[in-house]
């Protein structure tokens, strides 16, 4: 949608209009919601914003959309209400302003209505929504009339954090009537969280199109702590000039709840929440799954966990629109990784899943290599963890990923036996994509055709539990396979498991894209040799795991030493984590030599309970429980 957006915007000149939405909340819309788009919100009679308007920092202009009189089905007139009302009034006046100016661009158009409309925030009954509707209810009058003021727009602003400062600047562009020396931006924030340091610049005067960049001296906001996981401030820039007051808004997450995995020729965004590629369903948070800088190619992905056809947890589509039984713990961070290689990780639980709730962590490591042999993959590990007071029985776990691969009604899947891959790709040729289960023993694939047709389940019309269950344990290879392809997405489970108490399981998959099939077939190989390192004799997880010894003594109460044994020169690292998968310590981190080493810890700062120390390698990692009395 974006995409089509600035190519009407930039390339062919059009002016794009959009109603906001008639579902009285601040939410965004899409397309209304997009850059370049003149978004519209409704009011009545009285310009009081129509009770079942939208609204909010991305609508630019108000016009009636009540009681309008206009065609209706069955050859009749009807009087309606909606925002789909004011949108075509809006596209009238712009295109009475361009007839009577035109030498306007889209853009100036757009901007010349906004500067004349008739301000409504001062109306008492538009009091909670101030600064949300827009400049105010167009006057196409004072748009054909009043050709005095400037209008200010920020492009390419760059919202940047470093340490606990916010620094804001990008382009000022002047779209109308040359500024006076007055013209200055300043800044305004109703976020808790941010304390105004240097909040305005004097941008002077500024001819018709001309630009202003603070890049050299950029405006900036103090970064208050204890921001919660996925919190974002709404910026207000306000402009003023002699006989001109106009606005708009910036939006920033303050507490990022997305990281970018992108040393390879994967890029995707690993969120906090349990889900990969977008953590909204609006797909405004994150960067989707690309491949080779390529389009999007992943509508929708993330984890299941179940242990019975009702105790089903996920963040994947759900009954209506997406389930959200997975919250953060604590936000995606970059971790100490290898020679080569990127990682980041995130914890969350099934807290959210009401009835649902298996009462499980997951600890999420996310990686990916630069090196010619890796490159087309990422590994997704899940560290998952039985909160619960008795052994948790049958468990299932599954990555699903709806892969829409260019025309996403023209695709097609298939599954692989010998590398264990679901991989889809498109009826015209083209980029692959795919699953992988990591492990020697056979996974199950379920690939759906979304619609239900040729009997598969039916994600269209809702992704039930039950269903989510019944995939996980059925086999469906293929998908897609009538003449013109099909909707299709995949799901690759693993299971069953028991995990005792405090106990954890660990389940790694790999999703990879290649142009080609044996590329990504190839890259399946690839992932599989690196994973159990089957080019030597006994893996490096196996060398670890005779190597590493309990901590002595054990249970303790102030020091304990931990010892372990490599066969070879290796990067190593030694972290101790609580039992809710927080870093305690880092032990230590480097190329370490052959032989034994011994590391004497001092616990008498820590509270009572369980801890996990884990060594790892660049092959893979292994843990062992510490008590501390």
């Amino acid at each position: 949608g974006r995409d089509v957006v600035n190519y009407a915007t930039n390339n062919k000149g059009a002016l794009v209009i959009a109603a906001c939405g008639n579902s009285n909340n601040a939410n965004w819309l899409f397309p209304a919601s997009y850059e370049n788009v003149l978004s519209c919100a409704a009011t009545d009679t009285f310009d009081v914003r129509w009770s079942q308007s939208s609204y909010g920092t991305t609508v630019d202009l108000s016009a009636p959309g009540t009681y309008v009189y206009s065609t209706w089905v069955s050859n009749a007139y009807f009087s309606s209400h909606g925002t789909s009302f004011s949108a075509p009034i809006i596209a009238g006046g712009a295109a009475i302003v361009k007839a009577h100016f035109p030498q306007f661009t889209n853009l100036q158009i757009a901007e010349q209505l906004r500067v004349t409309a008739d301000i409504i925030d001062t109306i008492a009954a538009n009091t909670s929504t101030i600064g949300l509707m827009g400049a105010g209810r167009l006057n196409i009058y004072n748009a054909l009339t009043d050709t005095l003021k400037p209008s200010i727009r920020i492009k390419n602003s760059i919202l940047s954090i470093s340490n606990d400062t916010l620094y804001i600047s990008g382009d000022f562009i002047n779209y109308l009537t040359k500024s006076s020396p007055s013209l200055k931006v300043k800044l305004y924030s109703p976020s808790p969280y941010l304390v105004p340091i240097y909040d305005s610049i004097v941008l002077g005067i500024m001819p018709t199109y001309s630009i202003v960049n603070n890049s050299t001296s950029p405006m900036k906001f103090k970064i208050l702590p204890n921001i919660p996981i996925g919190e974002f401030a709404d910026i207000q820039l306000n402009y003023s000039d002699t006989a001109y007051n106009g606005f708009e808004w910036l939006r920033i997450y303050l507490n990022n709840e997305t990281a970018q995995l992108d040393t390879n020729n994967i890029t995707t965004s690993i969120n906090s929440s349990a889900t990969i590629g977008y953590s909204d369903a609006a797909k405004m948070i994150g960067s989707g799954f690309t491949y080779k800088d390529g389009r999007n190619l992943l509508s929708w992905g993330g984890l299941v966990v179940a242990t019975s056809n009702s105790k089903v947890s996920d963040n994947i589509y759900g009954s209506s629109g997406t389930d959200s039984d997975f919250v953060a713990v604590n936000a995606v961070q970059k971790i100490n990784s290898y020679p080569e290689q990127q990682r980041f990780l995130n914890i969350f639980n099934d807290n959210n899943a009401g009835f649902s709730k298996n009462n499980i962590q997951i600890n999420q490591y996310s990686y990916a290599f630069s090196n010619d042999t890796l490159k087309d993959i990422v590994f997704i590990e899940y560290n998952i963890i039985n909160n619960n007071t008795s052994t948790l029985s049958n468990v299932y776990t599954a990555f699903y990923a709806d892969w829409d691969i260019g025309l996403s009604n023209n695709n097609k899947a298939d599954y692989n036996s010998s590398e264990n891959m679901s991989y889809i790709w498109p009826l015209a040729g083209g980029t692959y994509a795919g699953i992988q289960l990591m492990s020697k023993t056979m996974g199950n694939c379920y690939n759906f055709d979304n619609d239900g047709s040729n009997g598969s389940i039916n994600i269209y019309d809702g992704f039930l539990n039950f269903e989510k269950w019944d995939a996980m344990q059925t086999s469906r290879h293929e998908a897609g396979i009538s003449n013109n392809g099909a909707d299709v997405s995949s799901m690759i489970s693993a299971g069953p498991f028991s995990i005792g108490t405090k106990d954890t399981i660990t389940v790694t998959y790999a999703l990879l894209a290649g142009s080609y099939k044996d590329e990504i077939i190839k890259s399946a190989k690839a992932a599989n040799l690196w994973f159990f390192n089957t080019t030597s004799s006994k893996s490096i997880m196996h060398e670890l795991e005779i190597g590493l010894l309990q901590n002595i003594p054990n249970p303790t109460s102030d020091k304990t030493t931990i010892s372990f044994t490599l066969s070879k020169n290796e990067y190593i690292r030694l972290d101790i984590y609580n039992i809710d998968g927080k870093l305690m310590k880092a032990v230590v981190a480097g190329e370490l030599s052959k032989g034994k080493h011994s590391y004497t810890i001092d616990l008498s700062n820590y509270n009572s309970g369980v801890y996990t120390y884990r060594l790892s390698s660049n092959k893979g990692s292994i843990s062992h429980k510490i008590i501390k009395k």
